[in-house]
């Protein structure tokens, strides 16, 4: 592995030293990088993010030799001081309180308020206002929604109902999508591997399940609301877009009506000084019109009052601003979309593979 990494990066211009020991388990490999290239004509320059860019290269190249990838890593080694308390950790307030509910709730109540009751029963007060608050004494209020998921109150009545099971802390199982994608890329290192790599590239692949992990994405119903959410976040922003379009166009229309106006007015005032007569008017034909015309398109938008132009140029710069700033978000979530897209693409043909597989053996075997 340590290998393979070196040689990726000697595509850039990175200097490198991997130094690779083994131990009872595991072989471990280090990236050490110089000041200078081996041949001394190029100096490693850092840049934003680069310890991340070099993380991110690691964990690819172990996903696909199925190598383990270190989930949410910490930057200081040392351990925080909860943890270096571990189980000599005083439970909190929240905590006693949470265990009180819990323990409500192992009695099986029938409603909300029989829970309030049996939490009574434990030694608190109960408040029920506009929010339950929990009192006891000497302690600080609690309010019940800020206990966390698996404990507001819409979250317990559905407990109490049977339309759902408690969840303490808004504990999760098991990443469903993640462990299906892992033991997919493992069995593919079996027999077969050769045509099994052929049917799905395992580098993009393994490019999807790290994506997954950065994003906490643990199952299919997520990454397709992830991909919904930013679909419908793309046509809001079209549409803001082309209603932004829409003002600056016609902000552009009356400012040149109103400089055509302006330009014309002493023409016109001489036309209408001379009785409207026919010689005056195919003499200035062309400015006579174009005050008309902006006279008629003041009247279709029931323009009474000329605006200046300082204060349309204030608004026009203010929406130019606007577009810019809602296109480059576009562009964002445009690109965020596209590789949600792939990403689901990705694992609906990786996890659909084996049900093909499958289908193609029954017939055979028929």
């Amino acid at each position: 592995m340590g290998r393979e990494l070196a040689e990726r990066f000697l595509k850039g211009r990175h200097a490198y030293i991997v130094c690779t020991h083994v131990d009872k388990r595991h072989i471990h490999s280090h990236i050490v990088f110089n000041s200078t290239t081996r041949d001394g004509t190029a100096k490693f320059r850092d840049f934003l993010g680069s310890g991340r860019a070099v993380g991110r290269l690691s964990d690819l190249i172990c996903i696909e030799h199925g190598l383990s990838v270190i989930q949410n890593p910490r930057r200081y080694a040392h351990p925080t001081y909860e943890k270096w308390l571990g189980d000599k950790k005083p439970p909190s307030h929240r905590d006693v309180l949470r265990a009180a509910i819990d323990d409500a709730l192992a009695k099986q109540p029938e409603t909300f308020e029989e829970l309030l009751r049996l939490v009574r029963e434990s030694g608190y007060r109960v408040s029920e206002g506009k929010s339950v608050t929990f009192y006891k004494d000497g302690q600080k209020a609690i309010k019940l929604h800020t206990l966390g998921a698996g404990y507001t109150k819409a979250e317990l009545r559905d407990v109490i109902a049977g339309k759902a099971a408690h969840n303490p802390r808004g504990r999760r199982e098991n990443a469903s999508l993640l462990i299906d994608i892992r033991a997919k890329l493992a069995a593919g290192k079996g027999g077969g591997y050769e045509r099994w790599a052929k049917v799905f590239n395992v580098k993009q692949m393994a490019k999807t399940l790290l994506y997954l992990q950065e994003h906490g994405i643990r199952n299919r119903e997520e990454l397709n609301a992830s991909a919904d959410d930013a679909s419908e976040k793309l046509s809001a922003l079209n549409e803001s877009i082309k209603s932004i379009d829409a003002q600056i166009a016609a902000l552009t229309e009356l400012r040149r009506q109103i400089v055509a106006y302006a330009k014309t007015r002493k023409t016109f005032d001489e036309y209408k000084a001379s009785h409207y007569s026919r010689k005056f008017y195919d003499a200035h034909e062309a400015e006579i019109e174009q005050h008309r015309v902006a006279k008629r398109y003041f009247n279709a938008h029931g323009i009474t009052k000329l605006p200046k132009i300082k204060d349309i140029s204030v608004e026009y710069d203010k929406l130019i601003a606007e577009k810019r700033a809602a296109y480059a978000e576009y562009r964002a979530t445009r690109d965020e979309h596209r590789e949600l897209l792939v990403h689901r693409h990705n694992v609906e043909v990786f996890l659909s593979e084996e049900k093909a597989e499958n289908k193609r053996c029954t017939r055979v075997e028929r």
